[in-house]
């Protein structure tokens, strides 16, 4: 992900919240595979630190 893109993502959820990524709320909440996104803070800070393609 480039961080154009990142940084679009993080705007956007700002102004819809947690409904930014419905299918992804559906989803962890039966699939471990998707609990990354259950804190988005900790997807900013691995994004920050270079790490976004392990998050997307």
């Amino acid at each position: 992900m480039e961080a154009s893109g990142l940084r679009t993502s993080i705007e956007g959820f700002k102004r819809e919240g947690r409904k930014a990524w419905p299918e992804e709320q559906h989803k962890r909440k039966s699939t471990t595979g998707h609990r990354r996104w259950e804190n988005w803070h900790e997807l900013v800070k691995h994004a920050k630190n270079g790490l976004a393609d392990d998050w997307t």
